[in-house]
């Protein structure tokens, strides 16, 4: 019965969907299975509905607002009330909507709710027509990633982001204005009450439909909330091999940790494989070479989508064909219906095999999904496949601009001008197209590890079981890193197994080649082959020469001396607290009273981030010494609990236990004094407005993870450190182990703070990532790519400094500058910089540009 809820008629398609193509389609059989089946969100609509989600319009999620941002929605993108359309000028974020919540059995933290809030409440901003006030309640902000607590701070102190924190305990409407009015107690237990135009609701994560029916089909476990169960320091493997999880069906991520995931998925998925006699990659189907037309006038043939009867609704498509047969570069124009379809698509594929064009251009609506289809119409047809080019034509949007069914001339005229243009460009683009096969590089198939910790013996250990011989180097004398004091996780999981486990495989590798009490000189060189010379105390100078490299030089605790740090025995830090636990040198049945201060030194310049494991670390300490002395008063001064994930319901369970928490302003920090030996702790205690004093026989200071990796030996590779020292990524959500340097990669604790699955993850991404290029005797370049023309070059080296990827040297034998073309990008500030026009993009002739050009303004 129309009108049709839209979320209920979206899953019955989608349920007929999937029973259509369960009938049609055949069993796979796989070497692995990765389970990457996503999330499902709360409803706030259920249950009490506290918030009014659902009767309010103007109270939406998260997702909805999004909806709202974006330019492709129906409000295009215009802040507006659902209400009434009146422009917004204040809305209310409210966090840990159906997270952190025992009552709805919601005993965990959404893990990407903060930073969506603060993301959302600055594109807000961005968009409002005037000025719109923003404020985010909140009971943590868990802002636990390497750029985010800047990210936070920058919203706050430069474009005005109001951070409330407190619970929110009512909203009701205002019936006359339709404002909503927010009541809230905040942190010192003051009751306020507050209008806004717009609540948007922060709605936690919740298990994908169908995550237990797949669990159980495949014989893997679920943990107490629906989330799929990963092995102990592993967030890829499960308890059957050879299926592996990724993203949030294994628990709660966001878009770095969900790549990082999948690659780590990924590369234990490929060790399935190889360990069973199956290869790195598919064989090529044909090793036919493509065909050589670098003699022959461009012949393209054009295919245009007709989108079912979409286009005939526009106008007689002969109109187009004449305008496009007037450019002589076009051998024929045809239409197809649906070549986004298996049927449309097999009917291009004959056309372009029975009329053999040396190119081909494709009119359709989404073109990103055409990219592996038209690679391997490339391979068929023997065309080089930038020589198959896919163009948006927008049909729904030439729709949307119809006033009325039947289109006027005008109309008509102004949609054949537009489709013309874009099938123009498209035109020019492959017209004077480069038909040559992409350039290959050579690639020198081994690896070197820089750093002996968990992570850079897992990544070694990674590359060495598919085959390929692997240099691992180390300073100390002893593999293992952190792992060599860290005894045991939040979750008592004990570290020396793995410790023990990875150290032994590793030592007794025949691939792997281990270089202790070592370090590394000088490195130079480009992906596929880089030659790095390092130093062994015992044997000198030694010459590596390898394809790859990945950084692994982990990070250590941080040095303090403030809370008196260093002035009494009874100060001391979470690591020392960690080893005096474990060599009993600690008798907790001694202590009357703990402070733990978090924190200490982070979140504020100059080392403005959060270390992300320091307040796993007091849980679990705090959860150990009450295990032992349950009358010992352990207090907790903290800025923000980040037990982000799981790790809520340890949060929750100290709470239980009797830890105290208390939370501190950065610009009034507890105290630490000592006085004859005995040490006190002075703060202010928000809830009851006062000043405490604690008498403490143990402070024990939280002072979180700094990164050791030099930068010498940052550069000596070719990439760069961000201002607290961490690795440099090269994009922090989609790349999020590359550095910008082609066949550099890092993990661990030098990329960033991290526990030890997550460590491991990193790792495993970045082997993933290097075996990418390992694989391969021969690696073929990007199409785009610059190159030199050597009689104008004045070897003036400003393209040098000028690129960001290192793709460009200068050979002193040869006298010439010289590109690595795997390593170009092709992004043209060679081009932008050079004097003399010498150094150019192949594959964007001057021409070709002004044609396309011309066809933009047609």
């Amino acid at each position: 019965i129309k009108p049709f809820e839209p979320d209920n008629l979206i899953q019955m398609v989608f349920q007929k969907y999937q029973e259509h193509e369960t009938a049609s389609e055949p069993p796979i059989e796989v070497g692995a299975l990765v389970l990457c089946g996503g999330t499902a969100y709360f409803d706030p609509s259920e249950g009490e509905n506290t918030f009014g989600y659902g009767v309010y319009p103007n109270v939406v999620t998260s997702l909805d607002f999004e909806r709202i941002l974006s330019s492709a929605a129906m409000q295009q993108g215009h802040l507006a009330r659902p209400s009434d359309g009146k422009p917004l000028r204040k809305v209310a974020w409210f966090q840990c909507v159906g997270s952190r919540d025992i009552q709805i059995d919601a005993d965990f933290c959404s893990f990407v709710c903060c930073m969506h809030a603060i993301k959302e409440a600055l594109v807000a901003k961005e968009k409002a027509e005037e000025d719109l006030e923003a404020a985010i309640f909140y009971m943590d902000m868990r802002t636990f990633g390497k750029s985010f607590q800047r990210y936070r701070s920058q919203a706050e102190t430069q474009h005005g982001v109001r951070f409330e924190r407190g619970r929110v305990h009512s909203l009701i409407q205002d019936e006359s204005s339709g404002d909503l009015i927010v009541g809230h107690v905040d942190y010192t237990g003051i009751r306020k009450e507050e209008r806004f135009d717009m609540v948007v609701l922060s709605v936690g994560q919740r298990p994908a439909p169908g995550t237990a029916e797949l669990a159980e089909m495949v014989g893997i476990s679920l943990n107490q909330w629906g989330f799929c169960q990963a092995e102990p320091f592993s967030e890829a493997l499960t308890s059957k091999e050879g299926i592996l999880l990724g993203g949030s069906f294994s628990g709660l991520k966001d878009i770095n940790d969900s790549v990082i995931q999948a690659s780590a998925a990924a590369l234990a998925a490929s060790l399935v494989i190889h360990n069973t006699g199956g290869s790195l990659a598919l064989e090529p189907k044909s090793n036919e070479p493509f065909l050589d037309i670098s003699q022959e006038p461009p012949r393209v043939m054009v295919i245009v989508c007709t989108c079912g009867d979409t286009l005939s609704k526009l106008f007689d498509s002969q109109q187009l064909v004449r305008r496009l047969e007037t450019n002589p570069s076009v051998d024929q124009v045809l239409f197809l219906e649906q070549t986004c379809t298996a049927a449309g698509w097999e009917n291009l594929v004959e056309l372009v095999e029975k009329y053999k064009p040396n190119r081909v251009l494709i009119g359709a609506c989404i073109p990103y999904v055409y990219s592996r289809k038209t690679m391997e119409l490339g391979q068929r047809v023997g065309l080089v496949p930038g020589l198959i080019h896919v163009v948006n034509l927008r049909l729904m949007d030439q729709l949307s601009k119809l006033k009325d069914d039947t289109p006027s001339a005008d109309e008509i005229t102004a949609i054949i001008n537009e489709l013309s243009s874009i099938l123009g460009m498209g035109l020019a683009r492959l017209k004077w197209a480069d038909p040559a096969p992409a350039p290959r590089v050579k690639i020198f198939q081994q690896a070197l590890v820089v750093g002996g910790g968990i992570a850079g013996m897992t990544a070694a250990l990674a590359i060495a079981d598919h085959g390929f011989q692997v240099d691992l180097v180390e300073k100390k004398e002893t593999l293992g890193g952190n792992l060599n004091w860290l005894e045991r996780d939040l979750e008592g999981n004990i570290t020396e197994i793995i410790l023990e486990k990875t150290r032994h495989t590793l030592e007794k590798h025949p691939l792997i080649r281990v270089h202790t009490r070592s370090r590394v000189l000088a490195s130079y060189g480009q992906v596929g082959c880089f030659y790095t010379t390092i130093e062994d105390n015992a044997k000198g100078t030694e010459t590596l020469e390898h394809g790859v490299t990945i950084l692994a030089t982990g990070g250590m605790e941080a040095t303090t001396t403030s809370y008196n740090y260093g002035n009494s025995e009874a100060i001391i830090t979470q690591k020392e607290l960690e080893q005096k636990i474990n060599n009993n040198t600690l008798d907790p049945s001694q202590l009357k009273s703990v402070v733990m201060i978090q924190c200490v030194d982070s979140r504020e310049e100059p080392r403005n981030y959060c270390s992300r494991i320091c307040c796993n670390t007091s849980l679990k300490d705090a959860l150990c010494l009450k295990g032992q002395n349950p009358d010992i008063d352990i207090y907790i001064f903290y800025r923000d609990i980040m037990a982000y994930g799981f790790v809520e319901s340890y949060y929750t369970q100290a709470r239980k236990t009797g830890v105290i928490f208390i939370p501190y302003d950065v610009a009034e920090k507890p105290r630490v004094t000592v006085t004859d030996g005995s040490v006190q702790v002075t703060a202010l205690e928000p809830i009851i407005g006062q000043k405490i004093r604690i008498d403490a026989d143990l402070v024990v200071l939280a002072t979180g993870i700094v990164p050791t990796l030099p930068k010498d030996l940052a550069e000596a590779f070719g990439v760069t450190v961000d201002q607290d020292g961490f690795f440099q990524e090269a994009e922090s959500k989609w790349r999020p182990v590359d550095s910008i340097k082609e066949g550099v990669f890092a993990c661990g604790l030098a990329h960033s703070p991290r526990n030890i699955a997550e460590s491991i993850a990193t790792a495993r991404a970045a082997s993933q990532r290097a075996l990418r290029i390992l694989c391969h005797k021969q690696m073929p370049s990007g199409k785009v790519v610059a190159e030199v023309h050597h009689s104008l070059c004045s070897l003036c080296e400003q393209c040098i400094d000028a690129c960001p990827y290192g793709a460009r040297t200068l050979d002193l034998d040869l006298d010439k500058i010289i590109v690595n073309p795997a390593m170009c990008q092709g992004c043209g500030s060679c081009a932008t910089v050079c004097p003399n026009s010498a150094a150019v993009l192949v594959g964007y002739s001057d021409r070709q540009m002004l044609d396309v050009i011309d066809f933009a303004f047609e």
